[in-house]
């Protein structure tokens, strides 16, 4: 099942002690040890909120990586098509649509089925 689940803030990054968005997402993957990938392009890949989602994740049965557009790796698309989940960070979201089209995230994502946007959103790939 594909779904699209979108916060105006909380989880991880506005409420750390408490973990029910953030679980409550994991749950819709359906799966014992999601693949969750953080994509904080909208806060210009800011390392603490990188480091905060890893950080915040690694309380819960979840494999976490997170995708830098500006370090993005050789392999895009098979990157993205084995994530279970994306996290899509808050932040300018202008900016996260111009760089993710510089970079060809926005076709590679339509080309897995996957759809993006910002504020807090979570992807889960079918």
């Amino acid at each position: 099942m594909r779904q699209i689940i979108a916060m105006g803030g909380g989880a991880f990054s506005m409420e750390e002690e408490n973990p029910l968005l953030d679980l409550y997402i994991l749950a819709q993957s359906q799966k014992e040890k999601p693949r969750v990938c953080f994509v904080p392009t909208a806060s210009g890949d800011a390392d603490g909120y990188i480091q905060k989602f890893y950080r915040c994740f690694a309380k819960f049965e979840c494999d976490t990586s997170h995708l830098s557009v500006f370090k993005a790796p050789v392999d895009l698309e098979g990157f993205m098509s084995e994530q279970d989940i994306f996290y899509v960070g808050g932040g300018n979201t202008r900016n996260l649509l111009i760089l993710s089209n510089s970079f060809n995230v926005l076709r590679i994502s339509l080309s897995i089925n996957l759809c993006a946007t910002s504020n807090h959103t979570y992807l889960e790939n079918e």
